[in-house]
């Protein structure tokens, strides 16, 4: 089995135009890391994917996050929801069992300073548009947000966050 998990790299030289602006908050064009370029996987620019296992064209081969083209913006938490079902696909090819299918479903969460944070709730569903819902700002989100990222340090590195 292999799992691709390559994030995308940043074309910092694709021509956005000028505009004028006040305020810019902008994320450079991704694209597909050189390497997957040259291993002839991607199509398009991409790795394609069957967005519900996340397995490649090639047997046993998944890709996950920004490297595919799934669709979904280019964030960790659809990344995560991406992971958790290349190893259930990968689960199932071994011992049998289910598929827990991607569902393109994840939950942003946007600081706006003051202690107020909003939450997205958003959805991108395979063939469908996106749809999605947004809460607050609202500073009992605050807390809400810092449980998110407490938990996923803990998931990963097996230990509760320690700011220095």
């Amino acid at each position: 089995m292999l799992v691709i998990a390559l994030g995308a790299d940043y074309d910092l030289d694709a021509d956005g135009g000028e505009i004028a602006f006040d305020l810019f908050l902008g994320v450079p064009k991704h694209v597909a890391p050189v390497v997957l370029h040259n291993s002839g996987l991607t199509v398009d620019g991409w790795v394609p994917v069957d967005f519900f296992t996340l397995e490649t064209s090639h047997r046993d081969v998944y890709a996950l996050g920004d490297c595919t083209s799934v669709g979904t913006p280019k964030a960790g938490v659809f990344s995560e929801g991406q992971a958790i079902s290349a190893a259930s696909a990968i689960v199932a090819r071994a011992r049998g069992g289910e598929v827990q299918r991607y569902d393109g479903s994840a939950a942003c969460y946007l600081e706006f300073g003051h202690d107020q944070v909003a939450r997205v709730d958003i959805q991108f569903m395979h063939g469908q548009p996106p749809h999605g819902a947004l809460s607050g700002p609202q500073h009992d989100l605050l807390v809400q947000k810092a449980d998110f990222g407490s938990s996923r340090v803990r998931r990963w590195f097996g230990r509760d966050w320690v700011s220095y």
